[in-house]
């Protein structure tokens, strides 16, 4: 099964998933020294995904983004209930 193209969370909340070469996921990497499969980027609502990867382990991947997406979108809520 394919991934989705964007999850909503809310109505305030989307999130696009988009698959990327390693090349790419290189540009996007902010921690040179270790390589990544998946990351999200909370600036732009969008957890990338390294499109070499078979359909289970872009899966996997993606849940894993997912628990970083849901973690900043709880952090953002707390900070508007104070």
């Amino acid at each position: 099964m394919r991934l989705p193209r964007t999850i909503r969370f809310s109505a305030h909340h989307r999130v696009k998933i988009v698959l990327v070469s390693q090349a790419q996921m290189n540009e996007l990497n902010d921690h040179e020294d270790e390589v990544v499969q998946g990351i999200w980027d909370p600036e732009m609502n969008t957890i990338y995904v390294l499109r070499s990867l078979g359909t289970n382990d872009r899966w996997r991947v993606l849940w894993h983004e997912l628990l970083h997406t849901v973690a900043d979108l709880g952090s953002q809520q707390e900070g508007l209930n104070t």
